[in-house]
C-alpha cells in the first residue's frame, strides 16, 4: 500500500510505502519548520542554506525521528534514514529525507 502524499506545493508532507515487515518513504518538510528549533540559521541572515545544515544530519535525523512514530503489533518501529537532500520548491527551500523502518 502507498499512502499518497497530499499537501501543496509550499507544504511539508510524508509519503510512505507500507509492505508486509516494512515502510519506506520521503519525507519533504520546509526548512521554515525546523530552523528555529534546530538553530539552523547559524549566520542568523533570516536564510538557511546548505553549508550551514549539511554537518547537521545527525541533528536532522534526530529531530524527524522523534517526531515521527509508527506502531505495528511487534512495537514501534526505529527509523533509519538514507538520503537527505536540499532544494526548493519555488523560493520555498525544503529537506527531502529519505527513510526506512522494518518490523522485525
Amino acid at each position: 500500500m502507498t499512502l499518497l502524499p497530499c499537501w501543496a506545493a509550499a507544504q511539508s508532507g510524508l509519503t510512505l510505502q507500507v509492505a508486509t515487515v516494512s515502510v519506506s518513504g520521503e519525507w519533504k518538510i520546509r526548512i521554515a519548520d525546523i530552523a528555529a528549533p534546530l538553530q539552523l540559521d547559524s549566520n542568523a541572515d533570516g536564510q538557511v542554506t546548505w553549508p550551514e545544515i549539511e554537518h547537521r544530519r545527525q541533528d536532522i535525523e534526530s529531530y524527524f525521528g522523534s517526531r515521527l512514530t509508527l506502531a505495528t503489533n511487534n512495537g514501534t518501529l526505529s527509523w533509519h534514514f538514507g538520503q537527505l537532500a536540499y532544494g526548493a520548491v519555488g523560493s520555498e527551500p525544503f529537506l527531502l529525507a529519505r527513510l526506512s523502518a522494518d518490523d522485525t
